[in-house]
């Protein structure tokens, strides 16, 4: 175990984590005041669901040596997940810790997908579809990307998430928009609350650094390079959105300059 690299892994994990609150701030100063609470609600509950899950199944179902479609159950509540490394997949950290910041990528998966039924589900019935989700959703997916699936035998890169957290989530969120539905007639409003959305999209962009470099697993150029091209790509987004904001509705926005930089 390199003790560098932990104590990287462990803030980075820390930093990912402070992504799903802030999420949970984004969207509750989006909507109306009167579904604030629930919309936040439904990202705070994706860290204590997808924790179950992942530490029952989840984690074991992505990693698990197996087929090409799914882990097999070697880590099935975490057996055989401790402090020791894990030459396939974590040589420089501990398994345990691994276990821990794939499972936030899970949480930030579900957290920006809520933002597509926002207003538009309930409470309860948005509890059994997280569950579901991750376990036949994410997990699968992960396995064929990092786990040594299908789609990680066809020679695919897929560094930060650009497939696994952002693909699955983009399309799932869009898949159930669908189904849904348009909600009711007010759903459109102006945001209620742009400074609680100011500091949630504080929080995802500063966690946003510990998605994307500690995605190397290890303190050295590519982490760096990795943090330089969030810096660059966030404020480029941001500066692309503000002109084309302008160019189509003549003004500027702090929402659109937070659009912008999340994007990038």
């Amino acid at each position: 175990m390199n003790l560098n690299d932990t104590i990287f892994m462990f803030l980075c994990t820390l930093l990912v984590w402070l992504m799903t609150p802030g999420l949970s701030l984004f969207y509750g100063g989006l909507v109306q005041s009167k579904n604030a609470l629930n919309t936040v609600m439904q990202s705070m509950a994706a860290i204590v669901l997808v924790t179950f899950v992942w530490v029952t199944v989840g984690f074991t179902i992505s990693f698990g040596e197996g087929s090409l479609w799914f882990g097999n159950w070697e880590y099935t509540f975490l057996n055989h997940v401790g402090f020791a490394t894990q030459e396939d997949i974590s040589p420089h950290i501990p398994l345990a810790l691994f276990m821990l910041f794939q499972m936030m990528f899970c949480t930030i998966a579900i957290s920006i997908l809520s933002g597509s039924i926002a207003e538009k589900m309930k409470f309860i019935p948005y509890l059994l579809f997280v569950v579901i989700w991750t376990a036949l959703v994410y997990s699968p997916v992960a396995h064929w990307v990092w786990g040594g699936g299908w789609i990680n035998k066809l020679g695919v890169l897929d560094f930060a998430g650009g497939t696994v957290v952002h693909i699955t989530s983009g399309v799932s969120g869009l898949v159930l928009a669908i189904m849904i539905g348009k909600g009711n007639k007010h759903s459109e409003s102006t945001p209620h609350n742009l400074i609680i959305t100011l500091i949630g999209g504080i929080f995802v962009w500063i966690g946003w650094y510990g998605f994307n470099v500690g995605s190397a697993f290890t303190f050295d150029q590519i982490a760096m390079l990795a943090f330089t091209n969030t810096v660059i790509s966030a404020s480029a987004g941001a500066i692309g959105w503000l002109i084309l904001e302008y160019i189509f509705k003549k003004t500027t926005s702090l929402l659109g300059l937070l659009l912008g930089a999340l994007a990038g």
